[in-house]
């Protein structure tokens, strides 16, 4: 390969590394996301635990029904989040072979430009 069709190569490769590179920002970002909702639920329910003065929540049964609503909430988001991960750990994989490949093209074409 000539040093134009190098450089060519190390440009797609370059894209390539990057646009895997957002699949796994999407995905951290998600991860994020439902963290951070977890993390919210879990506190109103500590909260809720923690207060104990008789309201009319508890004297209807409505908390029961709320705990048990969160509790499937949590369980939702805990799921998903599971899933993320693992996918998480698929795309990194491909951005790292990706990464590698666009920076063994990019010293490709330095090398070749160097000798010319």
């Amino acid at each position: 390969m000539n040093h134009k069709q190098l450089e060519d190569l190390a440009d797609i490769a370059g894209v390539i590394s990057d646009r895997e590179l957002s699949k796994v920002r999407v995905i951290m970002a998600e991860m994020a996301r439902l963290r951070s909702e977890i993390a919210e639920i879990q506190d109103q329910r500590a909260a809720r635990q923690a207060d104990a003065a008789l309201d009319l929540a508890r004297v209807s049964g409505a908390e029961m029904a709320w705990m048990a609503a969160t509790e499937e909430r949590l369980r939702v988001l805990q799921s998903q989040h599971a899933r993320l991960r693992a996918g998480h750990e698929q795309v990194l994989d491909v951005a790292r072979k990706a990464f590698g490949r666009a920076d063994v093209a990019r010293r490709l074409a330095e090398g070749a430009g160097k000798r010319r």
